[in-house]
């Protein structure tokens, strides 16, 4: 077996951070900033980062008929530009402050409308679902040692992984659900080095994984089936390497 030797810096990728949190400069946004510089130090990784702060994000209202008919939600909102970044990243990482022992309404509605869209959305082409294979990190933090913080990351874990993606750890053994965080009420973490170093590590390991993701997938492309070969535009649709643009 022929190995191509490849180096890490020579793999294109880009990476999407979601800051959950509605807030304006919040807590999350520390965190996620250094998860941002941790991916870029991997080397030629696009970023994008998508702030639920001021966007209109509406609850799934359950109408299953109008996802399965039009392939796509009722509601016109932040959305589809949020759903479009999520298709064209390679990897994710999602920071969030805990809500009442889970991730905030706002990011809980896109999930749901999301994963109704796009199951309805397959439901028809006689196929297995597609398989995303996007490595995931998570960041939470909260205002308490015990304040949900694995609750949230084990809520978020159980999203990843019905969306086929991969979870990916912070550095183990004390990230080993993603980075769980305390930053007191009034407080910034501005000031916790160990804590932004967790973070900007979940960024270098989101890119690193991302990376081997795409090489691994590249190099077997010709023995995979189509479900493995999402489109980055379209929620639904095929693109094998070959018909790529």
């Amino acid at each position: 077996m022929n190995i191509p030797q490849v180096a890490l810096n020579e793999v294109p990728i880009r990476m999407l951070f979601i800051n959950a949190s509605p807030r304006p400069r919040s807590n999350t946004s520390w965190l996620i900033d250094r998860a941002v510089a941790g991916a870029q130090s991997v080397g030629n990784v696009d970023t994008e980062v998508f702030n639920f702060k001021a966007k209109v994000m509406n609850p799934c209202n359950g109408c299953t008929p109008y996802c399965e008919k039009n392939k796509r939600c009722v509601h016109q909102d932040a959305f589809e530009e949020l759903t479009a970044m999520w298709l064209r990243a390679d990897g994710i990482v999602w920071g969030m402050p805990v809500y009442t022992f889970g991730p905030p309404a706002q990011a809980r509605a896109w999930m749901d409308r999301f994963g109704e869209i796009f199951f309805q959305n397959m439901r028809d082409k006689h196929m297995p679902l597609l398989r995303f294979m996007k490595p995931t990190g998570v960041i939470v933090q909260g205002s308490s040692r015990f304040g949900g913080q694995e609750i949230t990351a084990q809520s978020m874990l159980e999203h990843i992984i019905l969306e086929d993606c991969i979870p990916v750890s912070g550095d183990m053994p004390p990230d080993d659900q993603g980075v769980l965080a305390q930053v007191i009420d009034k407080t910034t973490p501005e000031n916790d080095t160990a804590l932004l170093h967790a973070a900007y590590r979940m960024g270098v390991r989101v890119a690193e994984m991302a990376k081997l993701i795409k090489v691994g997938r590249l190099a077997i492309a010709g023995s995979l089936g189509d479900e493995y070969w999402y489109s980055k535009t379209k929620l639904g649709d095929i693109e094998r390497p070959d018909k790529a643009a």
